[in-house]
């Protein structure tokens, strides 16, 4: 990432450039994979999720469809929540409108939440203990 980091800001001053950035990022169908791969190392999920601002997402359907790829592994309990909060912020970067970006976030919120209330409905809480007599 962060010799990405430098090449694109060398492009801004020499053009040529570009080919490098493009020879340094991967191909979008092998992002997503490679991604889910390195999520046990949370170090490398991060820069590996800091990556899609070097990405070539200018189609508008490839940029819906990472942000839907990346956005449903905001739900697995296997990524930490520093990773999450850059797994976030890169989806918010590929979501141009703000209101579809809540509208995504709600939904995979939504199903965090029907799990947890599937367990809640055969949860019996222990009795409470009586009042003993005085």
């Amino acid at each position: 990432r962060v010799y990405l980091q430098y090449l694109k800001k060398e492009s801004e001053e020499q053009p040529k450039v570009q080919g490098k950035i493009d020879e340094a990022v991967p191909p979008l169908s092998d992002y997503v994979p490679f991604v889910k791969a390195n999520l046990h190392n949370q170090f490398v999920a991060k820069q590996l999720l800091l990556m899609v601002y070097y990405l070539d997402v200018g189609d508008t359907i490839v940029r819906k469809n990472l942000a839907n790829e990346l956005g449903a592994l905001v739900t697995s309990t296997r990524i930490s929540l520093p990773v999450k909060k850059v797994l976030l912020s890169s989806v918010r970067f590929l979501v141009a409108d703000e209101d579809q970006y809540v509208r995504m976030i709600s939904e995979f919120a939504a199903e965090l939440q029907d799990p947890l209330e599937s367990t809640q409905r055969f949860y019996t809480p222990p009795p409470s203990p009586s009042p003993s007599p005085s």
